[in-house]
């Protein structure tokens, strides 16, 4: 009797971790399918939504958002890019003082945005980096946002 109940729990235990992964797959496509537009204040970047899957160097320090802005006294964009590209982000957009790179996890394939703008007057480059769906991200967007920052302080 208990190999029988052993047998089905297994079952059943399987069957959940199956769809599981079928719900985390299609939010991973749905995220891909989506469309970013960007925050329309060109000196800003836009708030995160109330959900811990997003950073933000544009938020009070007391904010659960806030992620601290990188000094730098120049804005090289060709070795930030490629430094953002070696970490598997794709540039989407790359303006005077602004780029916006999409970021795609490798296991379900969900989609991030990641914007830096950088302050000229500052000399100071600010982050945001959001997920598109779901609530929590398990601390991505921070990880993401720290290792460019790493990488970018030794350029």
């Amino acid at each position: 009797m208990n190999k029988k109940i052993w047998k089905r729990s297994m079952q059943i235990l399987g069957l959940i971790i199956i769809l599981g992964m079928g719900v985390f797959s299609h939010k991973g496509n749905k995220s891909q399918e989506m469309v970013f537009n960007r925050f329309q204040d060109p000196n800003s970047l836009a708030d995160c939504p109330d959900k811990p899957n997003c950073v933000s160097s544009f938020v009070a320090p007391s904010d659960s958002h806030y992620i601290a802005p990188l000094t730098m006294q120049v804005f090289n964009k060709e070795p930030i890019i490629k430094a953002i590209e070696s970490i598997g982000c794709e540039a989407k957009t790359n303006d005077d003082n602004y780029l916006h790179f999409e970021c795609v996890s490798n296991f379900f394939k969900f989609t991030d945005d990641l914007e830096l703008l950088y302050s000229v007057d500052k000399k100071t480059l600010h982050f945001r980096s959001a997920s598109r769906v779901g609530h929590s991200d398990l601390g991505a967007n921070e990880k993401r946002v720290n290792k460019i920052k790493d990488l970018l302080s030794n350029l």
